[in-house]
């Protein structure tokens, strides 16, 4: 992020004759400080969880505006502290506390510095400073505060689907053990097709994409009956996101996904949730590495399955351990209502029968006591 000048907002101002307001009247000294990168970190954290504008607003209690504004560096501190609970979003490079203005405290504390010579550092007021370390103010402010004091602010790393500190140069080169793919493949029959494959996988597929011969398995085109994937758990929410895509469009007839369990996001809640089948495994599974060296996940293990039958979820329980979990009742609820209808006629227009002939990921609507997708309006053949 390039170098700026942040003026400070609420200073007081001085009139000159002519009537033309201009201010502050006591400038601060010193060097003005870059903007913090904790508003980027923020936007990052929100796309990552697959949450709108709207629907965070929703969730911290703000109006949409607001979160417009908060991503732009603006706004005021509350609506910042609104957010990191609604994410959550905790804040690492800081200092110790309970909340951003203890951190904002403690920090000041360690540098030995007064509020006076703090404010001279970050090119604000005393009082301004005052106002941040009791949690109110402006963002904007405390942009400028934070690129004083903590330039290497950040959101502190999601550990539930990491392997650790130690492996994350190489920490999503991990395959899946033949111990799991063997019943998966007896129970529910041969992969067609791994988006996320590697050349010392040990997932026999018929066709793979390979990073490294330069495919790319979030946009290259999917199909075959049965797909795949243990995604890389640094980021493997785009990886789901598409699968679910392939799947609810009819391209590929069934979908697994091996995957951390995070059922806090937005996307489980509002798609994995509604749609899949979800098997928790009973323990953990022992990953190899490039070395072939194993080690067994820390954290949880689910397979998200979408468009197999009841048979397969008994015969896969009795060789896996663990637990099914069904999909909601309410969307199967739904798919029942659509499949049982045909090709019908809604205000004369023909509609989309079943998930898989809709060729989207839209909902389904009630109109006119029909059950139709719905995308800009019904779907014509």
């Amino acid at each position: 992020m390039a170098d700026c000048i942040v003026a400070p907002e609420n200073g007081p101002t001085k009139t000159v004759a002519d009537g033309e307001t201009v201010g502050p009247a006591v400038k601060p000294r010193g060097r003005a400080p870059r903007r913090s990168n904790l508003i980027d970190e923020l936007v990052k954290a929100r796309v990552a969880e697959f949450r709108s504008v709207p629907n965070l607003a929703e969730m911290a209690d703000v109006a949409p505006e607001a979160i417009v504004e908060l991503e732009a560096g603006r706004g005021p501190v509350a609506t910042l502290t609104a957010v990191f609970k609604a994410l959550p979003f905790k804040v690492a490079g800081l200092a110790q506390g309970e909340d951003l203005a203890e951190k904002l405290r403690n920090r000041r504390d360690a540098l030995e510095l007064s509020v006076e010579e703090l404010a001279v550092k970050a090119a604000l007021l005393p009082d301004q400073i005052v106002e941040l370390e009791a949690g109110e103010g402006s963002v904007e402010n405390l942009l400028s505060l934070l690129a004083t004091v903590a330039p290497k602010v950040r959101r502190h790393a999601q550990e539930r689907s990491h392997w650790g500190p130690g492996d994350k140069k190489d920490r999503d080169a991990r395959f899946t053990p033949e111990r799991f793919l063997k019943p998966m493949v007896e129970v529910f029959g041969p992969i067609d097709l791994d988006p996320c494959g590697h050349a010392l996988s040990p997932v026999a597929a018929r066709r793979r994409f390979l990073l490294a011969e330069g495919d790319d398995g979030l946009k290259d085109p999917w199909s075959g009956r049965l797909v795949f994937m243990n995604p890389p758990y640094s980021g493997y929410l785009p990886w789901m996101t598409r699968a679910y895509g392939e799947w609810s469009a009819g391209r590929v007839e069934v979908a697994l996904c091996l995957v951390p369990v995070r059922t806090d996001s937005d996307f489980f809640q509002t798609k994995v949730a509604a749609a899949a089948d979800i098997y928790l495994l009973r323990g953990g599974l022992p990953f190899s590495n490039r070395a072939g060296k194993s080690r067994t996940t820390p954290f949880s293990l689910m397979l998200v399955a979408y468009g197999i039958t009841d048979r397969q979820k008994a015969n896969f329980a009795k060789r896996v351990p663990g637990l099914w979990v069904k999909a909601s009742a309410v969307a199967a609820d739904l798919a029942r209502q659509a499949t049982s209808i045909g090709w019908r006629k809604v205000r004369g227009r023909p509609v989309w029968r079943t998930v898989s002939e809709a060729r989207c990921d839209c909902p389904f609507k009630a109109l006119d006591s029909q059950w139709v997708r719905v995308c800009c309006g019904p779907r014509t053949i």
